[in-house]
């Protein structure tokens, strides 16, 4: 069994300093002015049309359905578009919409902009919340301009596209690094989805979060592989970090108050390291912990972190 951190398959950055930036779109298919990016997805499959009579008896390509992968910035596959329209990623939360509005695409051969209204949803991860849609950057997708008649009814035809898809939800103080105050001693990171907040230096001001999953792989199952427990994972980001010069994050990891029990107790476990996560609050759903190995004392800014941990920064609510 080992500790399974999704960052580099699912880690989808969700809040920074700036939010993520919105993207140029015509003001047909503009989101609600008190909803804010999410998650942003590229999608690459296929839109499937059959061949249908209209009320007249003419035949033409109607829409059946999208079929295509949902990918991080990085290509990794996060989820799914299907039927419905429907987007489910792989943390298990899927919405459904309807079209609201559309403009046409920046290409003349492909598919229009849209915007979508989420009308259902299921599942308790990162789209929970989502309420609208853009589809925007399409590149093919439109029906053939032939081979649907009569001698051709119920034919199915795939085009092939790529998209990119702009998730929105409600902005919420949990998704937003606070604004700069002078006369502060620390920054403080709300998250009120889970119930607590987190204090940061000043030095910290313009934080970014990243919302991920920690896993428990069960290598002993019949079919190899297979996840029996998993659950959020909050990261805070160092926002002095780049890519070029990454500095020690702060994880902090979200259990259930049965999961945790059954952690405690052996269950399963959640890292290969000789000691599991350490509890650092808790609340009246969840318990919070310091990942194993959270942070490594050869990574630069880990002397800053470390003085943060040993601060007890975490207070549940």
């Amino acid at each position: 069994m080992g500790f399974v951190m999704l960052g580099s398959t699912f880690g989808l950055r969700v809040a920074n300093a700036q939010g993520i930036p919105l993207p140029k779109v015509p003001d047909a298919i503009q989101a609600p002015s008190n909803e804010e990016v999410v998650l942003v997805a590229h999608a690459s499959g296929s839109q499937i049309y059959t061949c249908q009579p209209g009320a007249e008896g003419k035949f033409s390509w109607i829409l059946k359905a999208p079929d295509a992968e949902l990918k991080d910035r990085n290509g990794n596959v996060i989820g799914s578009h299907f039927a419905g329209p429907s987007w489910k990623l792989k943390d298990g939360s899927e919405v459904t919409g309807k079209a609201a509005a559309h403009a046409d695409s920046e290409d003349p051969n492909s598919i229009p902009w849209l915007l979508v209204t989420v009308i259902g949803g299921a599942g308790d991860g990162l789209l929970m919340n989502v309420r609208s849609i853009q589809r925007i950057n399409t590149h093919g997708g439109k029906p053939p301009t032939e081979g649907c008649d009569d001698s051709h009814g119920s034919a199915e035809a795939k085009s092939v596209y790529t998209a990119d898809y702009y998730f929105y939800a409600p902005k919420r103080e949990e998704n937003q690094a606070p604004a700069a105050n002078p006369s502060a001693q620390s920054v403080i990171y709300k998250n009120a989805r889970y119930g607590f907040t987190f204090s940061l230096p000043k030095s910290w001001q313009g934080y970014s979060v990243v919302l991920d999953r920690w896993e428990d792989a069960n290598n002993s199952g019949p079919h190899g592989d297979q996840v029996i427990q998993r659950g959020p994972l909050v990261i805070l980001q160092n926002p002095r970090s780049s890519s070029a010069h990454p500095l020690q994050d702060l994880a902090i990891m979200v259990f259930t108050h049965a999961q945790w029990d059954a952690l405690q107790k052996g269950g399963f476990v959640v890292s290969a390291a000789p000691i599991g996560p350490g509890e650092i609050g808790r609340n009246r759903k969840y318990v919070f912990a310091e990942p194993p190995r959270n942070l490594n004392p050869d990574a630069p800014g880990y002397e800053e972190a470390l003085k943060i941990m040993q601060s007890n920064p975490l207070h549940a609510f």
